[in-house]
């Protein structure tokens, strides 16, 4: 090839038709020639639509707490959170004052 470019070849059949320059298309066993003589059997399927499943969430205890006892859990943390990001604002208001 002119432009330098080497080429990798399944077997010596594939490599002698490439060099002969003849077309993949008129060679019979090629998937060239399969596809432009629509030859292969296409299977088309039709896209099945995924379905939102709507439940209703239960929120059920274990390992010995009672789902009361989880919301009162998840409320205290979630306080917890809020102290937490005042105590950085705090600071960061003292590191300001410090500069």
């Amino acid at each position: 090839r002119l432009d330098g470019r080497s080429f990798t070849f399944l077997n010596r059949k594939a490599a002698v038709h490439f060099q002969n320059k003849w077309a993949p298309r008129k060679i019979c066993w090629t998937a060239a020639y399969r596809r432009a003589l629509k030859k292969d059997v296409e299977i088309t399927t039709r896209r099945r639509h995924q379905r939102s499943v709507k439940s209703n969430v239960v929120v059920r205890g274990y390992s010995g707490l009672d789902s009361k006892d989880l919301a009162a859990k998840r409320r205290t943390t979630s306080l917890s959170a809020d102290a937490r990001k005042a105590a950085m604002a705090e600071l960061k208001k003292a590191k300001r004052t410090k500069q």
